[in-house]
């Protein structure tokens, strides 16, 4: 079981960082990942920190939302699987998109951090 403290410090963590890339905050980013973070895109490109970082691009207007939240923890080890909505204008259209999440997180100095994610594209 998950103490209520962890999850909710996890939880922050996963918002914190959707809301972030949703943005195309860099500098929040570079925050909350590790120093050894890898990523598998929604074309199952796999790709270390520095590579995942440089395709973060600003999107105008973006927002996010998260939901469907699980969090397992293991010592300084989370697992966190969301589903997560973007919604953005693209070409003068409203864009919507849904991916479903999957992110490990551990604790290094008190703060969560992702380590490394996987996302797939998922009917909204």
């Amino acid at each position: 079981m998950v103490d209520t403290t962890a999850k909710a410090e996890i939880e922050a963590a996963v918002v914190r960082f959707g809301e972030a890339w949703a943005d195309g905050d860099v500098t929040t980013l570079e925050t909350l990942l590790s120093p050894t973070f890898t990523a598998t895109d929604i074309d199952g490109e796999f790709t270390d920190r520095a590579a995942w970082l440089a395709t973060v691009h600003k999107r105008p207007n973006a927002k996010t939302t998260m939901d469907d939240i699980a969090i397992r923890t293991f010592g300084d080890v989370a697992i966190v699987t969301a589903r997560q909505i973007l919604m953005h204008d693209d070409r003068s259209e409203r864009r919507r998109r849904a991916f479903r999440i999957t992110a490990v997180l551990v604790k290094h100095d008190g703060r969560w951090l992702r380590e490394a994610a996987q996302a797939a594209a998922i009917a909204d």
